[in-house]
């Protein structure tokens, strides 16, 4: 080896350990980088050793042992590390990845079990340094490519799943990281193909760690945290990309055509590290959000009639703006879809307060401190205001009595553009930090962010007003439950009233003392279960269903109200009910009858059953239901004929017979009194 390929494998292997240890220790403490800094220590280990093996080829074996060791972990960290970095939740693993990473462990005690010469021979490596690999070799780093390329996998679906400034942050590290995987696992794919693995090929690998670093510590830094003729427009960007791949394979193969006429190893591998690097560049470029954008826009003043695909970009906005299920993720997607469309690399979303007429900040788009809160006083927004449409901060020239011009100033914002509906303006848009920074916007441009700002306006709009429906309905439900409280009390009021009235004429009553205590006894256990029921508030009601004498429920509801002159008739028969719940039906049924006939008439009941149905029946003879609101309003909610009434009762009556698998109706004259009956499963005896 000469002096230059030392150099480079120390150079190599000292920034590969010392960089990811000062940016742990120092900068930026994280599982990510923890993991990074082992991935990397295993390389550069790697590499010391192969380089010793290379200076000392008399001590191969000796050396190549800890080579072998550090392999055999290459797997396990590099995978590891693929699985942490950027990911939002570390322990969200399939059961793949799980096994994956488990199974590479037992890559790692291999090279120490079984003694070196059973991987490889190398019959004379002082002269050609070439490790011819035996079937147990073949099989050992077979299982290290393997790791190697599921590392890559996850690294390519972290950088796929990442999204504008995310991505932008992470792109160097993916390239970095990623390229020196794929130099492993091709340094190592000759296994595959001729069972040899060449270590004049370390160089380059030195080369790719260095990169590897470098591309890092690059991205870490500047990282805050974290037409005549209709050509498609991707496919015309993804040419562009073709072509330029198609360019760097041709002059690599002319590379290697040139390179057949040295004979010298090491300048073989510097024409392979020289490939190697210009496929690095060749990434760097294409992953380039500020090259995207400058291709599009050539393409777009020189191939096209119009600068922008208007049909892509109504579906894209459409469906960008209808995925949303929030105030806060349909703003972030506005301001995504502004910095996305123009070319920005910052913006912010503000929103007009309902109490004042003041803007506060709703969404914060890579902007170096945003104002939390603009006056509407502001000239800024007094110039935004009476324009309603996009203004160049360029041309307004705001002075220093603007709280706005230090922001704009230090973001380098480029466009103002009002959010309005109708003729109100609930908010703004403020974009900046072009990324193609000599990008000429024209009225085109302007035309586009009205139109786009009009039914981000218009989704808001919607947005809020479905959020505040559904406050309404949640005040809504909250009102219907109390209503439905306040009526069962008021039922067991009515009883209670009733047992005051008559106990003033019959409390030294022996008989009417009893009849009192047993009501007072239910009225207390129905009051109870009330609380009950609403204390717990279940979404549903579970029945608590028991087999029931249909007549003798109603004899016990009868007699639970003295005084009334309810009279009870037919014949036994058996229903699986929820006695409760049927029981506070009859007494809604009892109570109406009573009221509908002032407390002078009888109230007749009467049980049996017809066509397998058992039924009950309660009939009045007081004023009787109108024909109208009997055929539309009898059992709706909040529909009533009483002048004091809620219009709970017969509602509730009809949700628990519906419960029960049974039935409600009524039939009614005027005058001539009314006849509810309810119908249930009949249970044979």
């Amino acid at each position: 080896m000469n002096r230059i390929q030392i150099i480079l494998s120390f150079l190599a292997a000292a920034s590969a350990v010392l960089y990811p240890a000062y940016t742990l220790l120092i900068r930026r403490r994280s599982l990510a980088n923890a993991i990074l800094l082992a991935a990397f220590s295993v390389v550069a280990f790697l590499e010391i050793f192969d380089l010793l093996s290379m200076l000392k080829p008399e001590q191969l074996l000796f050396w190549k042992r800890y080579s072998l060791v550090a392999e055999g972990a290459l797997p396990f960290v590099w995978l590891l590390f693929s699985l942490v970095f950027a990911r939002n939740d570390v322990r969200a693993m399939s059961l793949l990845q799980r096994g994956l990473l488990i199974a590479s462990l037992a890559v790692l005690p291999i090279p120490i079990i079984f003694p070196v010469n059973i991987f490889f021979y190398s019959p004379d490596f002082i002269s050609e340094p070439v490790l011819f690999l035996s079937s147990y070799g073949v099989v050992f780093y077979s299982a290290v490519c393997i790791g190697l390329i599921s590392a890559l996998i996850n690294l390519e679906a972290t950088f796929v799943h990442a999204s504008g400034i995310k991505r932008w942050n992470i792109k160097f590290e993916i390239i970095g990281t990623g390229l020196l995987l794929a130099g492993l696992f091709a340094y190592y794919g000759h296994s595959f193909l001729y069972r040899t693995i060449s270590m004049n090929l370390i160089s380059v690998r030195s080369v790719l760690l260095l990169l590897a670093v470098t591309l890092v510590a690059y991205s870490q830094s500047r990282s805050k945290e974290h037409v005549r003729v209709y050509v498609s427009r991707g496919l015309a960007y993804k040419s562009v990309v073709l072509l330029s791949v198609g360019v760097y394979l041709v002059v690599l193969g002319l590379l290697g055509e040139g390179m057949k006429y040295f004979n010298d190893s090491f300048v073989k591998s510097i024409g392979i590290s020289l490939s190697v690097v210009l496929g690095a560049v060749l990434m760097i470029l294409i992953f380039s959000e500020s090259l995207k954008r400058k291709i599009q826009v050539f393409l777009g003043e020189h191939f096209y009639q119009n600068k922008y695909d208007y049909r892509s970009e109504w579906l894209s906005l459409t469906d960008k703006l209808s995925s949303p299920r929030s105030v806060e993720e349909l703003s972030s997607a506005i301001v995504a879809v502004f910095c996305e469309t123009f070319g920005m690399a910052c913006g912010a979303l503000y929103l007009r307060l309902e109490t004042a007429d003041n803007f506060s900040l709703l969404q914060n788009h890579e902007m170096i401190s945003p104002t939390a809160l603009i006056k509407g006083s502001d000239p800024f927004m007094r110039i935004l205001l009476s324009s309603r449409t996009v203004s160049s901060i360029r041309s307004l020239h705001l002075d220093s009595t603007s709280e706005l011009a230090g922001m704009f100033s230090e973001n380098r914002v480029s466009f103002a553009i009002p959010l309005s509906s109708s003729d109100q303006v609930i908010g703004f848009i403020v974009a900046g930090q072009p990324l193609f920074k000599l990008e000429n916007y024209s009225s085109e441009d302007y035309d586009l962010m009205n139109t786009i700002a009009h039914q981000a306006a218009a989704a808001l709009l919607t947005m809020k007003l479905s959020e505040q429906l559904a406050q309404a309905r949640e005040i809504e439900v909250l009102g219907k439950i109390s209503t439905f409280m306040i009526h069962d009390l008021k039922n067991q009021v009515h009883t209670l009233s009733l047992l005051v009235s008559n106990a003033k004429e019959y409390i030294s009553d022996p008989e009417f003392q009893a009849d009192m205590l047993a009501s007072l006894e239910n009225t207390t256990g129905r009051m109870n279960a009330l609380i009950g029921k609403f204390k717990n508030m279940p979404v549903k009601s579970d029945l608590r269903l028991e087999r029931v004498d249909l007549l003798q429920l109603a004899v016990q509801v009868a007699t639970g109200m003295p005084g009334s002159d309810i009279r009870v008739s037919g014949c036994s028969v058996y229903v699986m009910i929820d006695q409760e719940q049927i029981k506070s039906l009859l007494v809604n049924l009892f109570l109406n009858a009573i009221e509908a006939t002032d407390g002078i008439g009888p109230v007749q009941v009467e049980t049996g059953s017809e066509h397998n149905r058992a039924f009950v029946s309660v009939t009045d003879h007081g004023c009787g239901i109108p024909d109208d609101f009997l055929r539309q309003h009898l059992f709706a909610a909040f529909k009533t004929t009483k002048k004091s009434g809620l219009g709970i009762g017969l509602f509730q009556c009809r949700q628990i017979a519906e419960a029960h698998d049974g039935t409600i109706r009524a039939v009614s004259r005027p005058d001539e009194g009314a006849v509810f009956t309810l119908q249930l499963p009949l249970v044979t005896v």
